[in-house]
């Protein structure tokens, strides 16, 4: 029985101790495990900023709640005393107009927000708007 580099040897037949199979599972595990919590963290971070990033809130609306599942969606909702039909119509022209302005600049739809929005009359006056983002 030899012994070299922390192996032993026994004829022609190298065998390694078990100890080092193991450690180095231990440390493919934990980079992959590190590896997955980056891709992830990253992965919700710019879904959060895409739903951010240029988000048209209307001139007199205030937020009542936010809500976001992680790695699945993010959605805001705002009321205002405005009517319903007037909302709608803003939301239209203010996305289409920059969709256009960024496209005739860009080439591309660029940093225009890129949720939907749902608009509906309450039944107190006014108006609820949802804005929301799937992250899938």
């Amino acid at each position: 029985m030899n012994q070299k580099f922390g192996a032993v040897i026994e004829g022609n037949v190298m065998e390694r101790p078990s100890r080092s199979i193991f450690a180095g599972s231990i440390g493919i595990t934990l980079a992959v495990i590190i590896l997955i919590t980056v891709i992830v963290s990253a992965r919700e971070s710019t879904c959060q900023t895409k739903f951010d990033t240029n988000r048209p809130i209307y001139p007199d609306a205030t937020l009542v709640s936010e809500e976001s599942k992680f790695l699945q969606y993010r959605q805001a909702k705002y009321v205002s005393t405005s009517a319903a039909g007037d909302i709608k119509e803003w939301y239209n022209k203010i996305i289409n107009v920059a969709i256009r302005e960024s496209i005739a600049k860009n080439g591309t739809r660029g940093n225009v927000w890129d949720g939907q929005w749902e608009i509906e009359a309450s039944d107190k006056g006014g108006s609820t708007i949802t804005l929301s983002r799937n992250c899938t």
